[in-house]
C-alpha cells in the first residue's frame, strides 16, 4: 500500500487537487484489490492452473487407458462372440451337409432301386415279346409251310391235269393227224 501514498503525493505535487488525487487513489486501491492481481496471486493462479492441467492430463491419461482397455475388452468379447458364431455356423453347415448327404443317399438308394424294378420289368417284357414274337413266327412258319404245301399240291394237282390234257391232246391229235393221212 506503500506505492498509492506515493502516487497521491506525486498528484499533489503537480498541483492536482487533493481530493481528486484522494479519488484517483481510493480507485487504484479499489481495482488492485478487486481486478488486479499481484505477482505472488500470479503466481498461484499459474501454479493452480498447472497443477489442474497435470490433474487433467492423468486423468486424461487415465480414461484413454481405461478406454483402450475397455475397447480392448470389447474386441476380444466381440473375437470370441464371431469365433462361436463361426464354430455355430461351421457345425450347423456340416450337420446341413450330413443331412443333405443322407437325403441324397436315400434318393439315390430309392432311384436305384427303382431302376432295378424297371430293369426287371423290361427285361420281363422283353422276354414275353420274344416269347409272343418267337410263337407268332412259328404260327406264320406253320401257316406258310401249309399254304405252301398247299399252294405245292395244288401244283401238282394242275401238272396232273396239265399232263392229262396234254396227254389227251396228244392222243387226239394224232388221231387228227392219222385221220389227215387217212383222208389225203
Amino acid at each position: 500500500m506503500e506505492h498509492l501514498y506515493t502516487l497521491y503525493d506525486a498528484l499533489v505535487s503537480i498541483n492536482v487537487p487533493s481530493g481528486t488525487a484522494r479519488q484517483v487513489v481510493q480507485a487504484m486501491e479499489r481495482d488492485m484489490t478487486g481486478e488486479l492481481a499481484t505477482k505472488s496471486e500470479l503466481q498461484n493462479v499459474r501454479n493452480d492452473l498447472h497443477n489442474c492441467v497435470e490433474r487433467c492430463r492423468l486423468e486424461l491419461h487415465a480414461d484413454i487407458d481405461r478406454l483402450r482397455q475397455e475397447t480392448k475388452a470389447d474386441i476380444d468379447l466381440l473375437r470370441q462372440e464371431t469365433k462361436a458364431d463361426i464354430d455355430r455356423l461351421r457345425q450347423e453347415t456340416r450337420a446341413d451337409i450330413d443331412r443333405l448327404r443322407q437325403e441324397t443317399n436315400s434318393e439315390f438308394a430309392s432311384v436305384r432301386h427303382e431302376i432295378g424294378l424297371l430293369r426287371q420289368e423290361t427285361k420281363a417284357d422283353i422276354d414275353l415279346l420274344r416269347q409272343e414274337t418267337h410263337a407268332d413266327l412259328a404260327r406264320v412258319n406253320h401257316e406258310m409251310g401249309a399254304g405252301f404245301a398247299l399252294i405245292r399240291s395244288e401244283i401238282q394237282t394242275m401238272s396232273k391235269d396239265m399232263t392229262i390234257k396234254l396227254g389227251s391232246m396228244m392222243v387226239a391229235m394224232a388221231g387228227l393227224v392219222v385221220t389227215v393221212q387217212k383222208l389225203l
